[in-house]
């Protein structure tokens, strides 16, 4: 099934936030460096993502971020069909090595739902499997961490409508990523600084992981 032109938009994920820039990003750009580092202001004061900030507990691993998203608040907007909208992204880290995927989760509205051009039910996602390496930190003076990533569309594992998929097939990105003693992680573009998504992270051995989400966001079509 094929999407009309203002179905099949390009990935968008936060217009606003706390951040080293004001620059935006999205993920099928990638992320430039600076030409001279600066330094990330410090974390807000109260999450930005809704991400409690309280440590996990390693054995249980890391927190269903996916769990109690927002849903059910873009009912009405300037393009009537939309949804709810959330990116997720889970990484582990073996020594200079990232692997992890990325989800767009969608929830349709009424309207969207309604619609012939959509066929994907209330919920879905566009997954993308994450390849890459770790750098040093690029724009955030207060991050320990830097990724260069690789995205290639899951094919398999999504199920949004397929030209909307597909119109998101790759992208390169790059991440600095500041992980805290509270067990709570900040992400942001390196580009730009411009904060992404929150969550949290741990070490088990010689392998860490961190996990972000973003905040919600209305998508209208």
């Amino acid at each position: 099934m094929r999407l009309p032109a203002t179905l099949a938009l390009p990935l968008l994920l936060l217009t606003g936030g706390a951040g080293c820039g004001s620059a935006g990003d999205s993920p099928p750009a990638a992320a430039a460096p600076p030409a001279a580092a600066s330094t990330a202001p410090a974390p807000p004061s109260s999450p930005p993502t809704g991400v409690a900030p309280a440590p996990p507990d390693d054995a249980a691993g890391l927190p269903d971020l996916s769990a109690d998203l927002e849903v059910d608040a873009c009912a009405d907007g300037p393009g009537n069909e939309g949804a709810d909208s959330h990116f997720i992204g889970e990484f582990q880290i073996q020594g200079s090595t990232v692997t992890g995927t990325e989800r767009w989760l969608l929830h349709a509205n009424p309207k969207l739902l309604a619609s012939k051009h959509w066929d994907a039910g209330p919920d879905c996602e566009v997954r993308w499997l994450m390849t890459g390496v770790t750098t040093a930190p690029r724009h955030c003076g207060t991050c320990d961490l830097g990724l260069d990533l690789t995205a290639s569309a899951d094919l398999t594992g999504s199920t949004c409508p397929e030209d909307l998929v597909k119109r998101e097939s790759s992208f390169k990105v790059s991440y600095d990523v500041q992980r805290g003693s509270d067990g709570v992680a900040y992400v942001y573009f390196a580009g730009s600084g411009k904060l992404l998504g929150q969550g949290y992270h741990q070490t088990d051995g010689q392998t860490s992981r961190f996990n972000y989400v973003t905040r919600h966001q209305c998508k209208w079509f």
